[in-house]
């Protein structure tokens, strides 16, 4: 007779033992749990996909209704030329972050009501519990410096081949109260509800089948939320790294702060550029070699005070890393997406 590894005889099934499959350490069961764990992999899988598709698409689909209702609220509003001119700024920006709303917290709804795992939830509450959290923000603002060095030379490269990548107008608003729509629109929120997404909610739902694969794939996901290929690999680098930080933290407020951070030194620059273009290569050089400096010392004190600071568990898991990229790869939903993406990027290029 089979035993469990609790030394309790398994249940009588009515399933002859020759159509149960033998697990060492179970005897023989109705159902492979290796089958069972791929089953659940191609749920996620198949649920994040969707979200996904939710979050390439949802601004192009909302993009003529909010403007419409934009430009109603600009003509009844206005009553003179100067109070067009405001309106109209701050409708620009409203309409903007009302799509950017609708791109996240409706992906976040559904994989909210589709996942529906209480662990994810209590994971996204929890607060840091390492004192590693401290060394976060000074590597991530480092690896987003260095990242931001290699698209300028992709950047280049793409130009030698006769590639222009088109980037999204960052141009600042005219207004002050336009320029703070602008600053919650790209700081702020981003940091907050990016984050929950993709370091809360599809990082922990895939973590049963790996750390480092969750890792990966939910890097991959919010590579795919880009607009052009360096912000998609810039994309998924900033992903590996607040992955690695929330499971060494175990807190999804470590990759919030990180992102922040790294939001806010964008934003500076952005400002610089604006307010002081005679002083915007001084102060990005300046920013640039503090946070490098910075973050050295801190890779510094992270390599001696944790010995084991890269190495990230895989337990749970009985099936290769390879074969559950093959079972994303023939997911129908996941296909869908790498062709939306694909044909993302090629909105996102000009060649001459």
């Amino acid at each position: 007779m089979a035993y469990t590894p609790n030394d309790q005889p398994p249940k009588k099934d009515q399933v002859h033992s020759d159509d149960n499959t033998y697990i060492s350490g179970y005897g023989f069961v109705a159902t492979d749990p290796r089958m069972l764990q791929e089953q659940h992999l191609k749920k996620n899988v198949a649920v994040i996909a969707v979200a996904m598709v939710g979050v390439i698409l949802l601004p192009t689909f909302f993009l003529v209704p909010v403007t419409v209702v934009m430009q109603t609220v600009v003509s009844a509003l206005s009553k003179t030329t100067n109070q067009f001119v405001l309106i109209a700024t701050l409708a620009q920006e409203a309409r903007e972050l009302i799509l950017y709303l609708l791109s996240v917290l409706l992906p976040i709804c559904f994989l909210r009501f589709f996942l529906r795992d209480g662990s994810i939830e209590a994971a996204v509450r929890k607060l840091p519990d390492k004192k590693t959290w401290i060394y976060a923000v000074p590597l991530t603002l480092t690896v987003v410096a260095l990242a931001g060095v290699g698209s300028q030379f992709i950047n280049s490269l793409l130009f030698q081949l006769h590639i222009v990548p088109l980037t999204p107008n960052n141009m600042l608003p005219g207004n002050n109260i336009s320029l703070a729509f602008y600053l919650v629109r790209v700081m702020f929120l981003p940091a907050v509800l990016e984050e929950y997404l993709f370091r809360g909610l599809i990082l922990n739902s895939l973590r049963r089948h790996g750390d480092t694969f969750a890792v990966v794939l939910s890097s991959v996901f919010y590579g795919m939320m880009q607009y052009t290929v360096t912000r998609n690999l810039s994309g998924f680098v900033f992903g590996i790294v607040l992955g690695y930080f929330v499971l060494r933290t175990g807190s999804v407020l470590t990759a919030v702060i990180c992102h922040l951070g790294a939001s806010a030194v964008g934003s500076v620059i952005v400002l610089v550029q604006h307010f002081l273009p005679s002083h915007y290569e001084l102060v990005e050089n300046i920013l640039f070699i503090a946070i490098l400096a910075v973050g050295i010392v801190s890779f510094i004190f992270l390599c001696t005070r944790e010995s084991n600071a890269f190495i990230i568990s895989d337990t749970n898991n009985t099936t290769s890393t390879a074969h559950k990229l093959k079972l994303c790869l023939s997911n129908g939903a996941f296909i869908i997406v790498l062709l939306l993406w694909a044909w993302q990027m090629f909105r996102s290029v000009q060649i001459f």
